[in-house]
């Protein structure tokens, strides 16, 4: 009597598995960076993400061709904040208002760009570089 307790519950844990196992979602995400000698049309980048069936690429910066490029493509993006922003960003409503409405809401229409609701942000390593301290305050990646 005991080994059948044991087999259905097995059998239960199993079958939750399996349920489980087909409800996370994963995908393949690449980095896109636009700093290069040879920088290739973004046209061509996204030609490349689609072909390769990449469904997320992060975005070091808002930049309008590559955001214009991965219109209609479905393939979801994250956008960086560059370094030089975040010390206006992160103190003024109105100025992070505004690089929302150009670099997010602009392209954010129906059959646009599929922008996810994350904000990343990079912590540079030498701050004195910058001249910006951060010691009061951390910046990490967030999201939904």
């Amino acid at each position: 009597m005991r080994v059948g307790f044991i087999t259905t519950k097995a059998v239960a844990v199993v079958l939750v598995l399996v349920v489980v196992a087909q409800t996370v979602e994963s995908a393949i995400g690449v980095n896109w960076g636009t700093i290069s000698n040879h920088r290739l049309a973004p046209s061509t980048v996204v030609d490349l993400l689609r072909d390769n069936k990449i469904q997320k690429v992060k975005l070091f910066d808002a930049d309008p061709d590559c955001l214009r490029a991965l219109m209609g493509t479905g393939i979801e993006v994250m956008m960086g904040v560059s370094n030089d922003l975040l010390a206006t960003l992160s103190s003024s409503t109105a100025a992070a208002d505004l690089w929302v409405s150009q670099n997010v809401s602009t392209y954010m229409v129906r059959g646009g760009a599929n922008i996810n609701c994350n904000c990343s942000v990079c912590r540079p390593t030498d701050l004195t570089d910058y001249n910006w301290d951060l010691a009061e305050s951390e910046f990490v990646e967030g999201g939904d």
